[in-house]
């Protein structure tokens, strides 16, 4: 096989592969159409999500900690469902790695203030408050790292699942816009905090995140593969 085509194949063989990488159903939550948008808010043209855990039946905090802690930044999608019976697709990012140590994650930086909440079923998305917005510190709490709760966001809770993964609840405040009209309000149906157990929990999926390589880098790999392959034939 003459080097041209070498790389023609080969390159159609990445592509092949890394469509389907970034296409497979690594998540029974999110569609393709999901993972663009959560792209689109990430800064990125496409991103592979893959799955490091899934809510079971008798799956507590303990569970979503050994899976999730220190695995870097990860996404969290959950099928939530309000006590009027609203159901909605909610979620976060988490830029810096779960823990179970305790306490909040605290960006002070206003250059680590990347997380945000999100609604898929509304296609709305709440960042992380930065400093010069209102009080300095109010954005600062990015998560809460503690054992006994599932994923956390926020001093409200801006977003909060309790202990047996089941239950929780929404209340913007490290979250909420610049205007804060919309502090106080619940990410799902947009109302007022209406109590710790205000959202019911059914499916929850937590994935970690990477970029799926761009054409030019796929023909440079391609291309190397291909000169390694004409220089091991020629040694025979």
């Amino acid at each position: 096989m003459n080097l041209i085509k070498c790389v023609a194949v080969s390159m159609i063989a990445m592509a092949t592969l890394c469509t389907g990488a970034a296409a497979r159903a690594d998540t029974t939550l999110v569609n393709d159409t999901d993972r663009q948008q959560l792209a689109g808010w990430l800064g990125k043209d496409t991103i592979q999500l893959t799955n490091i855990f899934t809510k079971t039946t008798g799956s507590t905090a303990a569970d979503f900690h050994a899976a999730a802690d220190g695995k870097g930044a990860t996404i969290v999608v959950m099928e939530a469902v309000t006590k009027s019976g609203q159901s909605f697709l909610l979620g976060g990012y988490n830029p810096s790695a779960w823990a179970s140590s305790g306490g909040y994650a605290v960006t002070n930086e206003d250059s680590l203030r990347t997380a945000f909440l999100f609604n898929l079923t509304s296609d709305t998305i709440f960042r992380q408050m930065l400093s010069a917005q209102h009080l300095e510190t109010l954005g600062s709490y990015q998560t809460l790292n503690e054992a006994g709760m599932g994923p956390t966001f926020g001093w409200g809770h801006d977003l909060q699942m309790a202990g047996d993964l089941t239950r929780g609840s929404s209340l913007l405040y490290s979250y909420a816009d610049a205007s804060l009209s919309n502090m106080n309000l619940s990410i799902a149906d947009g109302q007022a905090y209406r109590g710790i157990d205000d959202l019911a929990f059914g499916r929850v999926e937590v994935y970690t995140i990477s970029a799926v390589p761009e054409p030019a880098s796929l023909a440079m790999l391609a291309l190397g593969l291909c000169v390694m392959a004409a220089r091991a034939g020629r040694k025979r």
